[in-house]
């Protein structure tokens, strides 16, 4: 089991955001995918989230590598898939 203040992308306090939702691992983050996760955190605060601190952070998190990585490709669908 990993934890998520183990992995790139994550640290303490998107754990912390993340643990709110009960994802608890990286292979909860994992199995319940960024853009549901995102969505769900988005649902529970009445701001906008940021998409690169938030999304593109748990998808990158998932790939192995940094959030400023991810294609221009990878992040176009992932803005699309949360209605951005």
């Amino acid at each position: 089991m990993i934890t998520l203040e183990s992995v790139p992308n994550i640290g303490k306090r998107l754990a912390k955001k993340l643990q709110s939702i009960q994802i608890n691992t990286f292979e909860d983050l994992q199995r319940i995918g960024a853009i549901e996760a995102f969505k769900f955190l988005q649902s529970m605060n009445s701001d906008k989230l940021p998409l690169c601190y938030y999304l593109y952070s748990f998808e990158a998190a998932i790939q192995g590598k940094k959030w400023t990585a991810l294609s221009l490709e990878t992040k176009r669908k992932l803005k699309k898939s949360v209605g951005r």
